[in-house]
């Protein structure tokens, strides 16, 4: 929720550059969607991956999987695929869910998960 947060206001933006500047901007080095996503890397060190250590899978990594993919799909216009690339320990997580063999099986089944074929499903997939 944290960068829906950030990412709110942007959606009134009328002028279609401005509106993407702003959003790159949140995530560039010293941003405030930055701030919140070091804050997530540094949470997924040293530990088995999953976001509460001691729990291994839950519903939190869950939610960060999907929420942080949509951001990277190219649902948000101007935030692009590789934009967690800087984030080592955040793209080892989002494979790491990717790769459970269920949630493997539903994204590889593009009539269960992409009946519409749209084509920001592609980030999902390990």
């Amino acid at each position: 929720d944290d960068l829906w947060i950030l990412l709110a206001p942007t959606y009134n933006i009328k002028d279609e550059a401005q509106k993407v500047a702003s959003r790159r901007q949140l995530f560039e080095p010293g941003g405030s969607a930055t701030a919140k996503l070091e804050i997530f890397e540094r949470m997924l060190e040293g530990g088995d991956g999953f976001c509460v250590k001691e729990a291994g899978l839950s519903v939190a990594d869950l939610m960060y999987f999907s929420f942080l993919s949509v951001i990277r799909s190219g649902f948000v216009d101007g935030l692009s695929p590789d934009l967690f690339q800087p984030f080592p320990n955040i793209m080892r997580h989002k494979e790491k869910i990717a790769s459970i063999p269920e949630i493997r099986a539903y994204y590889e089944d593009a009539g269960r998960s992409n009946p519409h074929a749209v084509p920001y499903y592609e980030v999902f997939q390990p």
